[in-house]
């Protein structure tokens, strides 16, 4: 038997967004940094290498356009260098971070993992992973129906 849950639902992931948002600006504001530098200086630790800036976008899902113009305060405090630099636009270069970028990003990495740690606090290790799972799954269901054509009817499964 299937029972509504969508209030529910609707209201822990509401709340749960609007926490991480607060988190994430808290940590943004302490660090010097905008909400979405946040995320980007992290993302760029996991790769040494460096991301195409378009790839950055496609992680962060967000629109290539945004990063083009955001790279410029990254840039310009020294936290990236961007390699390529070929033309006006910034989609192709390729985005590292520099030694003072990598020590922002790896205080952040440890402040993520604090965090993590604290709000995973009291449900065990099994139970995360399903969690886990379960909310990718979740994200992916909720983004197919949503990006799907046709009626809402015809983009949800009946059975």
């Amino acid at each position: 038997m299937q029972e509504e849950r969508f209030e529910v639902f609707f209201q822990n992931i509401s709340g749960l967004y609007r926490a991480v948002q607060r988190l994430r600006a808290q940590f943004a504001d302490a660090a010097g940094v905008s909400a979405v530098h946040l995320f980007w200086l992290y993302l760029l630790r996991e790769y040494p290498e460096g991301l195409a800036a378009s790839r950055l976008a496609e992680l962060s899902n967000i629109d290539r356009s945004l990063v083009s113009r955001q790279l410029k305060p990254l840039l310009g405090r020294g936290l990236v260098c961007a390699d390529g630099k070929t033309g006006k636009r910034r989609y192709g270069w390729k985005i590292r971070l520099t030694d003072s970028g990598r020590a922002l990003a790896e205080q952040i990495a440890r402040e993520a993992l604090s965090i993590q740690n604290r709000a995973g606090r009291g449900i065990l290790p099994e139970e995360l992973v399903a969690f886990y799972r379960v909310l990718g799954a979740l994200n992916q269901n909720f983004n197919e129906i949503s990006i799907t054509g046709g009626t809402y009817e015809e983009r949800t499964d009946h059975s």
